[in-house]
């Protein structure tokens, strides 16, 4: 059994990915996408640690590259994409900041 064959990324984010909307220059996307609260990163000043709530979704969900100041829209809130903190070609996780 092969776990990437039998779940493909698509599968995988239509059954585990909550209905949001992005938002951007060039207008609204409704899109899937796995969104993690109070997900702790190391601060700013190598010590203490943040939270902060992060997106993750398939690259090819969207038709352009996420920018800082787009927005988040989901069934608790708005939130502002605050950075890029991981592409892998296939998926984009954003760190996101409640707007």
């Amino acid at each position: 059994m092969n776990f990437t064959d039998d779940f493909p990324d698509a599968l995988l984010m239509q059954t585990l990915g909550d209905n949001v909307t992005y938002t951007c220059a060039s207008g609204s996307f409704a899109i899937k996408a796995v969104i993690e609260y109070d997900v702790s990163v190391v601060g700013g000043d190598g010590y203490t640690f943040e939270r902060r709530t992060e997106a993750e979704f398939l690259s090819a969900a969207i038709p352009f590259y996420p920018e800082t100041g787009d927005l988040i829209t989901t069934s608790s809130g708005v939130y502002v994409v605050d950075a890029v903190v991981a592409d892998d070609g296939k998926y984009i996780k954003l760190a996101l900041k409640h707007g």
